[in-house]
């Protein structure tokens, strides 16, 4: 249609031109005509324009309506002037009957109220929260300025956190049921009077003197050490205690148990370990090891058991026996 009424009124004009000698009058009508043919032209700009940006609006329109979550845009008084079709079916009202309707249609328990998404984000929170029919939703607000940098509106992004809150709830569950074990577990080491170790391999170098040791407390206290700061978790505060009638066999047991691929050597031996007062102590040492598809060790862990008092019994027994063993002896006086 305005290329049609261009080419008319290019028609005219030339028309004029060539049927008019008047020179005022051709003048007259020439600048008519040109100005006319400048409207128009501005006049198309403008519906292109125009076209383009319905097209523009429409484009983002259908971005926010493809996204599932629930989406609204509200002007600085805090009503609506966009929905998204999650928004339609959240509420299950047209976005028709929506607009320039205050946000509290969304008829949650915080609008209207100090803890509404959009009273949070003027405070500078950008998050809030909601129940609507046994569900729990999370808001995120953000404020939309204009051009001079003014508040010209807000929007919110509607979350559906219901999952996320039952799988934290079950997490705390669990966690709570784990701290409840490892309380039954530690009571029970401290009645048994066991102390416990742990190494991590690095490189699959099992012998590494770096390799990181953990020593418990309670193995720290059967030595008599307190904590960290005088019983280090490193290999050689372990190894330096050891008798040396003991040490060359069980540092060569603990080697043999970690590079052995097959996982078939046991490590569970007795051993004698210099305590902070200055006396041995007999103790039962066992561990196990992790280790990766080509059998090499990647993580051990063991048990210490303090068997001086059932040593020292034993070996009355073995000298006691020894003593009737002689006396029984027909060369004996």
């Amino acid at each position: 249609m305005i290329v049609l009424t261009i080419v008319f009124y290019i028609a005219i004009l030339i028309s004029f031109i060539l049927f008019y000698n008047n020179e005022s009058i051709s003048k007259a009508v020439l600048f008519i005509l040109g100005g006319g043919l400048i409207t128009l032209a501005v006049f198309a700009a403008y519906v292109i324009i125009l076209k383009f940006a319905k097209e523009l609006v429409h484009w983002y329109e259908s971005i926010l309506d493809a996204t599932p979550l629930p989406i609204t845009v509200t002007d600085a008084n805090m009503k609506w002037t966009f929905v998204n079709k999650a928004v339609e079916n959240f509420l299950g009202t047209r976005r028709e009957n929506m607009m320039g309707k205050p946000c509290s249609g969304w008829g949650a328990h915080i609008c209207n109220t100090s803890a509404c998404g959009i009273a949070c984000a003027k405070r500078g929170l950008n998050q809030t929260f909601f129940n609507h029919k046994d569900k729990s939703y999370q808001v995120n607000v953000g404020i939309l300025k204009g051009l001079d940098n003014e508040t010209a509106g807000f929007i919110e992004i509607v979350q559906d956190i219901t999952h996320i809150l039952k799988r934290e709830a079950e997490l705390t569950n669990i966690n709570e049921e784990n701290k409840l074990q490892l309380s039954k577990l530690n009571l029970m080491i401290k009645a048994t009077r066991i102390g416990l170790w742990d190494m991590k391999v690095i490189n699959s170098d099992p012998v590494n003197p770096e390799n990181p040791f953990i020593w418990s407390n309670e193995f720290r206290h059967m030595l008599g050490y307190s904590d960290e700061k005088d019983f280090p978790n490193i290999l050689s505060s372990w190894s330096n205690l050891l008798h040396h009638d003991d040490k060359e066999r069980t540092l060569k047991a603990f080697a043999k148990h970690l590079l052995d691929k097959s996982g078939k050597t046991p490590y569970d031996l007795e051993y004698r370990l210099l305590k902070k007062d200055g006396e041995y102590s007999y103790y039962r040492a066992s561990g196990e090891t992790i280790r990766d598809e080509d059998g090499n060790a990647i993580h051990v862990a063991g048990a210490l058991m303090d068997i001086t008092k059932e040593k020292a019994i034993l070996l009355e027994l073995e000298r006691l026996k020894a003593e009737v063993e002689k006396c029984d002896s027909p060369f004996s006086i």
